[in-house]
């Protein structure tokens, strides 16, 4: 839920409440998922080298996290004096993200379980050909009907129970992966938490880049506009 808020209302707040300039609010976003990505591998190695423990590995990583994690949450939504210079404003912000990131690398939608279920009586290849199936359409659909607000609702929950779908299936395959690497290679032990660990690495790093990209769009389009 956290990670939801985050991705639609981060970029808003910051530039509507704060009021920073969106090249600012690229740098924050992007820089801060690119240290997410870089802590998770970082992360899963002390996790995979830590000791084994009465009630696991993760419990004490997550019991220790969690407290700073929800400090930097609520620091992160709240607003500075007017009178903060820019500069601060942007390393506030960047290290209260940067920092919450680091704290939620050792922590589903309501259609997961579906599609889980999907997986599991119809096979992987058959759930993504739907998924993709259903949310192309829908996303094309949406640019069409942003004046029926019923209908846009629909098409918002279509493409957001499809690509469901396309979170759950690489997760999905990653224990597939790492049982086939064990057995290929036998001598290398407790590397479950890197595979797991690159893998958010990658996808957190390429959503970063994107979010950043289409906030400096944004700031080329005031712009433009501004010259007009």
């Amino acid at each position: 839920m956290t990670g939801n808020a985050l991705g639609f209302f981060l970029q808003i707040f910051l530039l509507d409440v704060v009021q920073l300039e969106p090249f600012h609010v690229s740098l924050i976003i992007f820089l801060g998922r690119a240290w997410d990505a870089v802590t998770d591998p970082a992360v899963g190695f002390l996790v995979s080298k830590s000791p084994r423990r009465k009630y696991g590995k993760l419990v004490p990583w997550i019991a220790c996290s969690m407290p700073f994690g929800v400090v930097c949450y609520c620091m992160m939504w709240s607003t500075l004096s007017d009178a903060t210079p820019t500069s601060l404003k942007f390393l506030w912000y960047l290290l209260m993200y940067s920092f919450f990131q680091t704290c939620m690398t050792v922590t589903a939608s309501l259609s997961i379980p579906f599609w889980q279920w999907f997986l599991g009586r119809f096979g992987k290849k058959t759930a993504a050909s739907l998924g993709l199936a259903l949310i192309i359409p829908a996303l094309v659909a949406i640019t069409q009907v942003m004046h029926n607000f019923l209908a846009f609702i629909f098409l918002v929950i279509v493409a957001g129970c499809s690509m469901a779908v396309l979170y759950l299936l690489p997760w999905s395959m990653l224990p597939d992966t790492v049982d086939d690497f064990m057995l290929r290679n036998p001598s290398c032990l407790n590397l479950e938490a890197l595979f797991y660990s690159f893998y958010v690495f990658f996808n957190k790093f390429a959503g970063g880049l994107a979010v950043g990209v289409s906030t400096l769009s944004l700031q080329h389009q005031v712009q433009c506009g501004s010259r007009e």
